[in-house]
């Protein structure tokens, strides 16, 4: 009886191990899957997810901060910046104001240009998809045209007023690629900065077009609000933790192997 009872043993044996190997195979499997399940969900959760670390962004704009804002309307340009992992960012920006016929005076033009800007941000709330944004910057913060015409140019050449501008940013900023903003501020070009003859009453704008100017006896605003809103494309976060790496390369295998 004893030897039956081995040599069934022996000829089972194998079947018996390949479907232990098989569960073994199996626990761990699901094991691993578990896991991946739980870095996703850690990678995905809001409690680590920070929307505005090393992001930068570049799209255009118009108004403050892409370009420029005067009495006669808007300028359009683009803007480049960096969100670092403090929320601090810098940025910089050129735009342009487009020639154009004068509301007043359909024969008369009213003259263009260009603008730069330089600044710094400060971002809140990181773990939502709204941004509240605090600036400061320094450049082309206001325009307007000189009223009279000049007859080397042939139309009402525009006016650069130089100076400094706080804003206060609203903006749409998540995984995704794009960004959304609308700005709110403040600029100042008062007589206390470098070359501004505002306070002139004979200024003669075609001397010197860089900072607040009169307008006949009509003075530009040493101060006044400014708007602007743009729109960007904004790269993934540059410099990954090893947690969304892993993220990142399980998405790119499900892609691969869904297709």
């Amino acid at each position: 009886m004893l030897k039956k009872i081995l040599l069934i043993s022996l000829i089972l044996s194998p079947f018996i191990w390949a479907q232990d190997g098989t569960s073994t195979a199996d626990r761990l499997a699901r094991k691993k899957y578990d896991e991946d399940q739980r870095q996703d969900e850690y990678a995905n959760s809001l409690r680590r997810r920070d929307w505005l670390k090393d992001r930068l962004i570049i799209g255009p704009g118009l108004g403050t901060k892409y370009s420029m804002m005067g009495k006669e309307g808007f300028g359009f340009g683009a803007a480049i910046e960096y969100i670092t992992a403090w929320h601090l960012a810098p940025f910089m920006s050129y735009g342009f104001v487009f020639k154009k016929t004068d509301p007043s005076f359909d024969t008369l033009f009213i003259g263009g240009g260009t603008g730069a800007r330089a600044g710094l941000s400060y971002y809140l709330f990181p773990k939502s998809p709204l941004h509240l944004a605090l600036s400061a910057s320094y450049g082309n913060v206001y325009f307007d045209n000189n009223m009279a015409v000049d007859s080397t140019l042939g139309f009402r050449p525009m006016i650069h007023c130089k100076g400094w501008e706080g804003d206060v940013t609203i903006s749409y900023l998540t995984n995704e690629w794009y960004f959304l903003n609308a700005i709110v501020g403040m600029y100042y070009v008062g007589p206390k900065l470098p070359g501004t003859r505002n306070n002139s009453e004979h200024y003669d704008a075609f001397e010197d077009k860089n900072v607040g100017s009169t307008l006949g006896s009509k003075k530009i605003p040493n101060q006044g609000l400014v708007f602007g809103l743009g729109i960007g494309f904004a790269l993934p976060d540059l410099f990954p933790d090893e947690t969304e790496k892993r993220r990142r390369k399980r998405d790119a295998n499900s892609a691969y192997d869904e297709n």
